[in-house]
């Protein structure tokens, strides 16, 4: 249980800086306007938000380690996790107008389940060849035991 805290600690503080690192890009390529930056209030809210959400979405994680749970219990629970998490971050920090909320909910559906895909299929690349590795071990201890 202690390896399974201290993962998650690790996975939290990883996302807070993955959250931090998106606000200095979005920072260094023009995306606040000007008063938000001169109100640094707003601004820091900016950076404590993005930093909670990156924090929560990697913290979230952890679910994946849930022996018990099925992938696709654990994929829906992430899921359903990282989306409250960035809808409830969106509407206190006002990252984008209600009339387009639903093509941006839209769109991190999309990202998620590509990346979920692509993540899927490098698992299971992985598994084969594991198997591989194996049948090619146990060829070799049958081998060893015929002669």
């Amino acid at each position: 249980m202690d390896k399974l805290k201290a993962k998650t600690a690790i996975l939290i503080l990883a996302g807070i800086v993955i959250g931090f690192s998106i606000v200095v890009i979005i920072y260094m390529c023009g995306g606040y306007p000007m008063e938000m930056l001169a109100d640094r209030p707003a601004f820091l809210a900016q950076i404590i938000g993005s930093c909670l959400l990156g924090a929560v979405n990697m913290g979230a994680t952890i679910v994946y380690d849930i022996d018990k749970w099925g992938i696709i219990r654990v994929t829906l629970t992430h899921y359903f996790i990282s989306m409250c998490s960035f809808i409830i971050c969106e509407k206190l920090l006002g990252w984008f107008p209600d009339s387009v909320l639903f093509i941006v909910i839209a769109i991190f559906t999309v990202v998620y389940a590509l990346i979920w895909i692509i993540m899927s299929l490098r698992g299971k690349k992985e598994v084969m060849r594991m198997n591989e590795e194996l049948e090619a071990l146990q060829r070799k201890d049958r081998e060893e035991s015929d002669q």
